[in-house]
C-alpha cells in the first residue's frame, strides 16, 4: 500500500484559517485512476488467472470513492460498477477510510477481499495533486497481459478484419441478446443515436400502383411514410369517396422493408437514399454516391441529353418492389424535399397522376312494376299492395294505441307445468300478441319471453283478435293452450266500453252477462238456494 503523508484539514481545501469549507471548494471535483485487479480461473488447463481492468473514481468532497469496470464487448462477464460509492473502510479492522492519500499510481489498495493495482491516472487527476498537495504522480505503468485477452483480440480480428478495442458491431442473434440480458445487459441501444437525431422525423412520399393489367384491376395510390428514427417504412392506402374497398387503410404496417424476396430469403432493405421522384431506379446510379459527389448522375437512358436537362427525366419513374408490388414515387411533401435538399440531393419534379378512360354505362330504364307478395302474413301489406303500385305503409286509425293484458295458465296435463303463470298482452294497433312468464323462485324454470311478438293464426288460419280474450277464453299458440284466467282494471273496463260495438267483446255485456246468468238458474232454484245456503253457513 502506497504509504499515507497523514490528514490534516479538508483534502484539498482552501488551507489553513480559510473561512470556506472543504466540501464546498472540493465539489465537483473527481479523481479518477486506471486500476486492475487478477481473478482466478480455476479448474482450467489453459489459463489460471484473468486480468479485468477498472477505474477507480475518488469524490473529493466526501473522500467516498467508487469502482467501475470498463465494459468489454461479449465479455460474457458482468460488468460495470462493481463497489458503489461510499467512504471504503479499510481492511483487517483497521479504523478509517480510504482517502486520496492512500491512491497513488503503483500502489495497491484491498477492497472488500480484492487487491486493486493502481497503473495511470488522467491528466486532470495529475494536475490537480500536483497544484493543490504538490504531489507527483509516477508514470503510467502498462496493463498486464493475460492469455484470454491475446486470444480474444487475435479471435476478433479475424472475424471482424477491424480492431478488436473498438465497438466493432457484430451481429447478434437472438441467442446472445438473451444471455447479454441474463447477465444485466437488458437494454439494446443501438438505435437510440438514430431515435435521439430523428425522433418524430417522418418523410412523406405519394406512391402509385398501376394494376391495370390484372383481371378488375386499376390505379391504386398510397402514401408512404419512412421513420428516420428506426428507418422502417409505413405504406397506407389512399382511397377515394365510394370507392368500395375495405375501411382498412394500412397495406404495409411499420417495419423494415426489403427490396427482394426472391427465393424465400430476404435481402437489404429500403433506405432513404434509395428514393428519388422522376428517375428511373434500374437507370440511376445509387443516391448513396451523389451524397458524397453533390451531383446529378448522367442518365443512361439517352447518352446524348445532358445531365441538367430535365426533361430527360420527366417520363421516367422511381419504381419500388414492395412485396412484390410495384409502387412508384410520384411526388414528397416539403418537409421531404427540405430533409434532401440539406443532404445535398434535389427531389424530381412530382409526376402528373395519368387519365384513366372509364366508360360511362347509363343503366337501361325499366318500366315500373308490381312488387311481387315475399310471402309475408301481414294482412294491412297485402291489402296496400293490391290496390296500389307502390306500396305504402298501412295507415293507423287514432286509439288503436291500446293493449290488454291477461294472465293465463298453461294447459297440458304435464305436472310440471301446473302453477305456472303467464301474462299475455295484445296489441290492437298491429294484432300482435306477446306471452311472458314472470320468473318464479326456486321452480327450475327460467322465465322471460315465452313467446316473442308477432300474430299468431288460429286452426283456421285466421288472426287472433282482441275479441278471442276474455276471463275464462281458451287460445292457443303455436300448439300451446292458454287458460285465460284474469285481466287488469284498465284492460275490463276497455272490454266493458267496447261490449256493443260492433266486433266488440260480446262477453263484456252485462245485459247479456245477466240474461245467460238467468236463463241458467231457470230449473235450478233449488240447488242455487242450496248453494247459498250452505254459503252463508260457512260465511256466518
Amino acid at each position: 500500500m502506497a504509504p499515507t503523508t497523514g490528514r490534516s484539514q479538508p483534502l484539498l481545501g482552501a488551507g489553513a484559517g480559510a473561512p470556506t469549507a472543504g466540501f464546498v471548494t472540493n465539489s465537483g471535483l473527481v479523481l479518477q485512476f486506471d486500476a486492475y485487479f487478477k481473478e482466478a480461473v480455476d479448474e482450467s488447463p489453459l489459463e489460471n488467472h484473468r486480468v479485468r481492468k477498472c477505474k477507480i473514481l475518488v469524490y473529493l468532497e466526501d473522500s467516498s470513492v467508487q469502482i467501475d469496470e470498463y465494459r468489454q464487448e461479449n465479455s460474457g462477464m458482468p460488468q460495470g460498477t462493481l463497489v458503489k460509492r461510499h467512504q471504503i473502510p479499510y481492511p483487517e479492522g483497521r479504523p478509517g477510510t480510504y482517502t486520496v492519500d492512500d491512491i497513488a499510481v503503483g500502489g495497491t489498495i484491498e477492497v472488500y477481499g480484492r487487491r486493486f493495482h493502481v497503473v495511470d491516472a488522467n491528466g486532470t487527476t495529475r494536475r490537480l495533486l500536483q497544484e493543490r498537495l504538490g504531489r507527483f504522480e509516477a508514470p503510467a505503468i502498462p496493463f498486464p497481459v493475460d492469455r484470454y485477452s491475446v486470444e480474444r483480440k487475435e479471435f476478433m480480428s479475424r472475424q471482424t478484419g477491424c480492431d478488436p478495442t473498438v465497438q466493432h458491431k457484430i451481429i447478434k442473434n437472438d441467442m446472445k441478446v438473451f444471455a447479454e440480458a441474463t447477465l444485466g445487459n437488458t437494454v439494446d441501444n443501438s438505435k437510440r443515436a438514430g431515435f435521439i437525431k430523428y425522433d418524430r422525423n417522418v418523410l412523406r412520399f405519394q406512391a402509385v400502383w398501376d394494376d391495370r393489367e390484372s383481371l378488375y384491376g386499376d390505379i391504386q395510390r398510397f402514401e408512404m411514410h419512412y421513420f428516420l428514427a428506426d428507418d422502417t417504412i409505413e405504406i397506407r392506402a389512399v382511397h377515394g369517396p365510394n370507392s368500395g374497398r375495405d375501411p382498412v387503410p394500412v397495406m404495409v404496417k411499420r417495419g423494415r422493408i426489403p427490396k427482394s424476396i426472391a427465393g424465400g430469403a430476404k435481402s437489404e432493405a429500403y433506405h432513404w437514399s434509395d428514393f428519388d421522384i422522376g428517375v428511373e431506379a434500374t437507370k440511376r446510379s445509387s443516391l448513396r454516391s451523389r451524397l458524397v459527389h453533390h451531383v446529378r448522375p448522367i442518365p443512361t437512358a439517352a447518352a446524348d441529353t445532358p445531365p441538367h436537362n430535365p426533361n430527360c427525366r420527366r417520363n421516367q419513374k422511381t419504381q419500388l418492389n414492395v412485396y412484390e408490388r410495384p409502387l412508384v414515387l410520384v411526388d414528397a411533401d416539403g418537409h421531404t424535399r427540405e430533409f434532401y435538399n440539406t443532404k445535398g440531393v434535389h427531389l424530381g419534379d412530382p409526376i402528373p397522376p395519368s387519365p384513366v378512360s372509364v366508360p360511362v354505362i347509363e343503366p337501361p330504364l325499366l318500366p315500373p312494376s308490381v312488387e311481387c307478395f315475399t310471402g309475408g302474413d301481414d294482412d294491412d301489406e297485402l291489402a296496400s299492395r293490391s290496390t296500389s303500385l307502390i306500396p305504402s305503409p298501412p295507415r293507423k286509425i287514432r286509439g288503436e294505441d291500446v293493449m290488454f293484458r291477461y294472465t293465463a295458465e298453461l294447459k297440458t296435463g304435464v305436472p310440471e307445468d301446473e302453477g305456472r303463470r303467464f301474462i299475455i298482452t295484445y296489441f290492437k294497433a298491429d294484432r300482435t300478441v306477446v306471452v311472458r312468464e314472470p320468473p318464479k323462485r326456486n321452480s327450475g324454470i327460467i322465465g322471460g319471453n315465452f313467446l316473442s311478438r308477432m300474430k299468431v293464426r288460429d286452426a283456421s288460419g285466421n288472426v287472433i283478435t282482441e275479441c278471442s280474450f276474455y276471463v275464462g277464453a281458451e287460445v292457443t299458440f303455436h300448439g300451446h293452450c292458454f287458460r285465460v284466467t284474469a285481466a287488469d282494471d284498465k284492460t275490463l273496463r276497455n272490454m266493458e266500453e267496447r261490449a256493443n260495438a260492433p266486433g266488440g267483446f260480446i262477453h263484456s255485456d252485462p245485459v247479456k252477462a245477466a240474461e245467460n246468468l238467468a236463463s241458467w238458474v231457470d230449473g235450478r232454484a233449488d240447488q242455487v238456494r242450496a248453494f247459498l245456503r250452505e254459503r252463508d253457513l260457512k260465511v256466518g
